[in-house]
């Protein structure tokens, strides 16, 4: 299952289900190994929120690795999906627009104590120009605790306070392209 996991991460472009699914519909045995299989389970993409849910009950409780299209969700799947997995994400990943994405950066005020890797990107292909101002970090982002953080990568407008306790000396990469 070791390869299955590893591939999980792709963008499913459209689809509802993990495209590993089927090997759960092998026999018996092999369900049974996939759905106690918490690696299998533990990255998250675009899938429908059943699914998405039922990644992170099944991956508890290991890490979570999740990049999500911050403009196809409402704010109640993602508040749920953040409340029960962030403490558990070690990679997050935000795909949208800057106004799609700063409603989501609200919802990101608790501790996440094993990011390493906070992502925040737009959907490829055209982008109709945004006119808005910058996103700014939210003052209590991550509850100003996310120890492990190495990595921040941007690519939306986007502001940072020099001062801001994500900015640590522990901290790798700041990109910020805008």
């Amino acid at each position: 299952f070791d390869v299955v996991a590893k591939s999980s991460f792709e963008r499913p472009h459209g689809r509802k289900c993990p495209h590993w699914i089927n090997v759960t519909h092998v026999c018996r045995r092999w369900r049974t190994a996939a759905l106690g299989y918490s690696s299998l389970w533990s990255h998250i993409s675009d899938l429908s929120w059943k699914w998405m849910f039922e990644f992170v009950e099944r991956s508890s409780p290991g890490p979570l690795y999740v990049s999500v299209d911050t403009g196809i969700y409402g704010i109640y799947p993602m508040k749920r999906l953040l409340k029960k997995g962030l403490i558990r994400t070690r990679r997050l990943e935000l795909v949208g627009s800057a106004s799609s994405v700063n409603k989501i950066l609200h919802l990101l005020r608790a501790p996440a104590p094993l990011l390493e890797i906070f992502i925040i990107s737009r959907p490829p292909g055209p982008q109709a120009s945004e006119l808005n101002d910058p996103i700014p970090l939210p003052r209590d982002f991550l509850d100003n605790d996310a120890p492990l953080l190495r990595e921040i990568h941007i690519s939306v407008d986007f502001t940072i306070d020099p001062l801001s306790p994500v900015i640590h000396d522990r901290l790798e990469v700041l990109q910020l392209r805008g």
